[in-house]
């Protein structure tokens, strides 16, 4: 196989980092979200209810936009 960036003078690691499919802020979390987001609903809701009430909380938690933080405050709220 070519190997272009050997061509193009870049190192071995910035080739690899390039073609990786995740980004560095694109971890499994995201990754779980973004698939039961784009499912049926039925099916994700089926799924969603596998997941513990706190750790959706805390998955929620770590996303800053003010309607997923007003969705974490209808899900927690007693």
């Amino acid at each position: 196989m070519l190997n272009l960036g050997a061509l193009r003078g870049q190192p071995q690691d910035s080739q690899e980092k390039a073609q990786s499919p995740q980004t560095p802020s694109e971890g499994w979390v995201d990754l779980l979200v973004r698939a039961i987001a784009s499912m049926p609903e039925d099916l994700a809701v089926r799924i969603v209810s596998c997941i513990p009430q706190d750790y959706a909380a805390k998955i929620l938690s770590s996303v800053s936009d003010p309607y997923v933080k007003f969705a974490l405050i209808l899900l927690t709220k007693k």
